[in-house]
Parts: C-alpha cells; structure tokens; sequence
C-alpha cells in the first residue's frame, strides 16, 4: 500500500508551536521522519506561520509556506499533488504532537475498508489525524473545509494504546511538557547530541564556560553558549544558537533557538524567545524591549558573523586608547570591567549591576 502524508500547521497561538526545536529538532520534523520511517512515502507540510523560520528538513519533506488566509487553499493544492498514484492518504492536523504506530493504524484503516480512519486518543478525545481513500473525493473535500475537524460520514475508530505518546500544542507551556517527558524519558522525544556525563545532553558546537554549574536532566544544543556563573538545572532545555550569560539561573525552563539570555537574571518555569519571557506559573508572555535583558541573535549565520566582526572591531581600538591614555604598558583592570555586549554586538557597554528584584537562588554542590 502506498501511503503519503499531508500536515497542516494553523495558527492557533503566537508561536509557531509545531515547528519549535524541542531537545534538537522541531516537533513536525520528529513526526515527518517517524511516518518516513513507517513506509510513507512523501511527506508534505502546509504552515499558517509562512513569517517563521522553516524547519531543516534537508530535503526529506516538502515544506509549503502559507498563512491563516490562505492555508485552506494551498492545503487542497498539495493534497492534489499528493494523491495521484496514492493508495491511501495521512491528513493531520498539528495542534498535538502524536507518537503513534503508523504502521498499525494504516494496517487498521486497509482492513477496516471504511473510506476513513481516525484517531482516537481515549474514546471521548477524536483526534484531528486521519487516514483516507483518495478515491472519495467528497470526503476529503468536506474534511479541507472543517479544517480537519469534522468528518462527512461515521468514520472507523483507531484507538491508540498506552504506548503510543499524544500531547497538546496549545501554548509555550506545552513545549515546556514536552521536554520534559522526553528528558524523563516518558515519550520518544530524545535530545539531539551526546550524553556528555548521565543526563547532560549537548549538541555539536555547544559551548559551556568553565564555572557554569549542570544539574541534570538537561539540554544544551547546537551551537548554544552558556557563560561563566550561569546555572542550568533540572529539566531545562537551550535550543540551537541561544545564549545565557554570566550569573542567571535557568531552572525547569526552554530558551527558544536564537533567543539570548542577559546577565544576573533568575528564569524559573518560563518560556524564552521571540524578545519575549512567557511565565507559565502565572500564565502570561511578557515583551522585553531592553536588551539586556532578553534578546534575539540574527538568523542568518552570515549575519551573526558580522555582527561578531562589527563587535571586536568596535572593541580593540577602545581597548588601544585605553592603554595610551593610561600611561602605556599592561592595561590594568578598571573597578569596573568592560566588557562587549553580545546582545548589541555593535555596543560597547560598562557592566550593568545585579537588579534587586532579580534574586538569584542558591543551589548545593551538585
């Protein structure tokens, strides 16, 4: 039986949920490999969020930029170039991230002979992913127009079992779950790296100062950077190229990809990205305009380079001037230190002091 795959992301929250690393890799990409994996032979994903980043697939899957307007039309135009020469069709919808026996639920919808199978997580929980007939076309053209909520005709039921891991994409607090089962290991969520020492995981090009101090389980990823002082424990996760700096405490949190973390600050049980801090314990999202505090690296790696460049431009001549004016010879260090801002790499600014509301908590020697 050839099977293809047809995903949808909608805009449901302000992120893009679906195609956020969570301990490495964007949860649509975890899925797309997964139904790969399980003998589907094309994979194609329809995104609301066409202004986000897109998911490295390397090629793997089919990636269509779209947005809320326009989604339920290039859906039904990928679905068309999907489904000549299919025997049978995946629709999903990715408002939760679903670890599911693919081969067991297309094995179900074959033997059922019904024209669709959906999803069930418990018998009250229908879920938004379906497997069905290309030849009904109206069918399938009444599950496009639902937005893949509604079927046209009683469907067959595929039951998931124990095994098989569905959670919710609803807000940042679910990434934030997320992570956390997969370094619990309680779904098939597992980091993007190696096992530096029992529960520390770091991705390839991660960089950790001396004097950092690790309470596992934890995720540090591709290309992150974490700086003296800093503490990263229990459950937290530092997506690609996202940055914490010298003394914050990172506890039970995600620092999104690209989102750099200022100096001093104590993040518990939060969200970070986007310029944003999204407390979870209190339920809000919080923008940060000062750059101190919480900001975003470029995303181009060419960008970043020459920011890098601008910065220790910026930095050397000051430093030259410095030791002419103070008499020549060995600089020496000043009362207060200087150092260059990477969250405004262009900036050269005098180290700002520990705010007072911002307390950082102590920890054992662990």
């Amino acid at each position: 039986m050839v099977v293809k795959a047809l995903l949808l992301i909608e805009q449901e929250d302000t992120l893009p949920l679906a195609q956020l690393d969570v301990l490495g890799a964007p949860l649509c990409v975890r899925m797309a490999d997964a139904l790969q994996a399980a003998g589907v032979s094309e994979v194609t994903v329809v995104t609301a969020f066409g202004h986000a980043e897109a998911p490295q697939f390397d090629g793997r899957v089919k990636f269509v930029k779209s947005s809320p307007e326009t989604i339920e039309d290039d859906a039904r135009d990928a679905y068309a170039a999907l489904a000549g020469g299919a025997d049978a069709l995946l629709l999903g919808r990715l408002n939760r991230y679903c670890e599911i026996d693919w081969r067991r639920l297309f094995a179900a919808h074959e033997s059922s002979g019904e024209r669709v199978t959906r999803a069930w997580a418990k018998a009250t929980e229908p879920l938004d992913v379906y497997v069905v007939d290309p030849r009904f076309q109206r069918d399938v053209e009444f599950l496009f127009h639902s937005r893949l909520l509604h079927t046209r005709l009683e469907t067959a039921r595929y039951p998931l079992s124990d095994e098989e891991y569905v959670h919710p994409l609803r807000s940042a607090a679910d990434l934030r779950e997320i992570a956390q089962d997969g370094l619990h290991l309680r779904c098939g969520v597992r980091p993007v790296g190696r096992e530096v020492r029992p529960g520390v995981w770091m991705g390839e090009r991660a960089r950790v100062d001396a004097g950092v101090r690790l309470v596992a389980p934890l995720y540090i990823g591709k290309a992150a950077r974490v700086r003296t002082g800093a503490v990263i424990t229990r459950g937290s996760s530092l997506e690609h190229h996202s940055a914490v700096d010298c003394g914050t405490v990172i506890e039970n949190s995600t620092v999104l990809p690209f989102a750099m973390v200022g100096a001093g600050l104590d993040l518990t049980q939060t969200v970070v990205g986007a310029k944003k801090v999204f407390d979870l314990k209190r339920r809000v999202a919080v923008e940060i305009h000062d750059p101190a505090l919480v900001t975003e690296s470029a995303h181009n790696a060419g960008v970043r380079v020459l920011a890098k460049a601008a910065s220790l431009a910026a930095y050397v001549p000051l430093q030259f001037w410095r030791g002419l004016t103070q008499g020549g010879g060995a600089s020496p260090i000043p009362e207060t230190s200087t150092r260059t801002n990477e969250f405004a790499p262009s900036v050269i600014n005098e180290t700002a002091p520990l705010r007072p509301e911002l307390v950082m908590e102590r920890y054992g020697n662990q």
